[in-house]
């Protein structure tokens, strides 16, 4: 749920300076937790739901101009699809993970904070220096808060005050603990 919770927020920045954006899924691919949230999405919220697309769509969308952003790993082997990290020729990684031996080669921007609890730690602390007001949804604040949950275990591992802090920003949009 962090990398999901990450790519609503980088998402959610994108479209808030007006760029064309996708989110790209492979359905068989996403784990059980993030398989029911998905169905939410689907079921509840058509506007986010129809931002997901599949690899090969996104593949044949790909031009020299987009930029690929890779959320909550440092490691091109482990990314959904590698034919559209291939395809893309500007890549942005956001990441909480220390680095390992394999990891992206030349990205356009490499941000990475080894101290953060989460990927959505990182993308929350940056809106508001985004230069924009970003919106976020209570749905999707709640998506998420639930990766910093998940990442944390409950606020137990690897939490410090920058942790809450976010935390409280998201519950300011509206994010529900209890779900």
């Amino acid at each position: 749920t962090d990398c999901l919770g990450a790519v609503l927020g980088v998402t959610k920045m994108a479209l808030t300076s007006e760029k064309q954006t996708r989110i790209v899924i492979e359905k068989e691919k996403l784990d059980p937790t993030v398989t029911k949230v998905y169905q939410i999405i689907n079921k509840e919220h058509v506007a986010l739901a129809s931002l997901f697309i599949g690899a090969s769509e996104a593949i044949a969308s790909i031009k020299p101009t987009t930029l690929l952003i890779v959320v909550d790993t440092q490691s091109p082997r482990i990314i959904m699809n590698q034919d559209v990290l291939a395809k893309a020729s500007k890549v942005a990684v956001i990441d909480h993970h220390r680095r390992g031996e394999v990891t992206f080669e030349e990205p356009l921007f490499n941000y990475v904070e080894p101290y953060a609890s989460s990927s959505v730690e990182l993308i929350t602390e940056m809106f508001p220096f985004y230069g924009k007001k970003v919106s976020v949804s209570a749905f999707e604040a709640t998506i998420m808060l639930s990766g910093i949950v998940v990442d944390t275990n409950d606020f137990t591992f690897r939490t410090g005050s920058r942790t809450f802090d976010v935390a409280s920003i998201l519950k300011e949009y509206g994010a529900d603990m209890i779900k």
